[in-house]
């Protein structure tokens, strides 16, 4: 999909500005749109587990 890391890449970088610093891009070699949920699904679990330790104070 062209311009799609560039859109994202953008969006990462308004978010910085916002002062949203936690904000991450993650580029995933040799996936392709479809086939990025297996290695991307345990980043975003992470990411959220992260997120909730951060919310409850651990």
């Amino acid at each position: 999909m062209l311009g799609r890391y560039e859109e994202n890449a953008y969006l990462n970088r308004m978010m910085q500005l916002a002062g949203h610093k936690a904000t991450r891009l993650y580029e995933l070699d040799g996936y392709d749109h479809g086939g990025m949920a297996e290695p991307g699904f345990p980043l975003l679990l992470a990411e959220v587990k992260q997120l909730v330790k951060k919310i409850n104070g651990n």
